[in-house]
């Protein structure tokens, strides 16, 4: 079964984090993220989930301060009506008929019937009406906005510097962690040598096995320090991850 190690370097300032599996060909140049600690400040500010948050409150507090102002825009209520009258200046002008004679006698002839026209009238008729209640609550319900907005922003502003202080307090604990796990290493691979040496001279009769015992305890002891180490360096990682926002 392949195990999975996070493996971080720290180097000349620089973060270097890589993900290989062991006994296994990966090209490390495909896994690496290189950051100092200012890009890492800067990846955070842009990807971290709980200053998202934080701008989204204050982004609603924003908004809801300036939509306040709203209350005091007066309703305006505008109407307008065409219409048509059938009245022509006094009177209704109605199509009556007018006979006019042209020609005959006695009680036959031909008469020319012609009918007037009705004239219309045509008018608009236009209405709006301006009104604005007014009332203390209205003042304090703005005045309430404006200091939830201010709220939020000291808010904001708190959360990206506590975000900036913890990146770098991070990053730099990460960098000693690192430090320490190579000096282990170091003193663990010389506790080695000093238990190979010690097995020899024992074979050889130059000291007690009580020598080797002792040589041999000091090993072992390095070991589940080494492991500890090692686990708080990836909890460690998985943590500044999830700061920068790129778990």
């Amino acid at each position: 079964m392949k195990k999975i190690f996070i493996i971080l370097m720290i180097t000349a300032g620089f973060l270097f984090s890589v993900i290989a599996e062991e006994s296994s060909d990966v090209n490390p140049s495909d896994k690496i993220l290189n950051l100092d600690v200012d890009t890492a400040v800067d990846l955070a500010m842009a990807n971290n989930l709980q200053l998202k948050s934080e701008r989204i409150k204050f982004q609603s507090k924003e908004w809801a301060m300036y939509t306040s102002w709203n209350a005091f825009i007066p309703d305006l209520s505008l109407s307008a009506t065409m219409y048509k009258s059938n009245l022509h200046q006094e009177k209704a002008v109605l199509a009556y008929p007018t006979v006019e004679l042209v020609s005959g006698t006695g009680l036959y002839g031909v008469a020319r019937v012609t009918y007037d026209s009705p004239k219309y009238l045509w008018g608009l008729y236009a209405k709006f009406s301006l009104s604005l209640n007014l009332n203390a609550s209205m003042v304090f319900n703005v005045k309430q906005t404006v200091l939830d907005w201010q709220s939020g922003k000291i808010n904001l502003d708190m959360a990206k510097r506590q975000l900036e202080k913890g990146v770098k307090t991070s990053y730099y604990n990460l960098i000693i962690m690192e430090e320490n796990i190579k000096l282990y290493n170091e003193a663990f691979k010389s506790a080695g040598l000093r238990l190979e040496i010690a097995q020899k001279n024992v074979a050889a009769g130059l000291i007690a096995d009580v020598e080797r015992m002792k040589a041999e305890v000091d090993y072992e002891n390095l070991k589940p320090k080494i492991e500890e180490l090692q686990n708080n360096y990836i909890a460690g990682v998985d943590t500044f991850k999830q700061m920068l926002g790129i778990v």
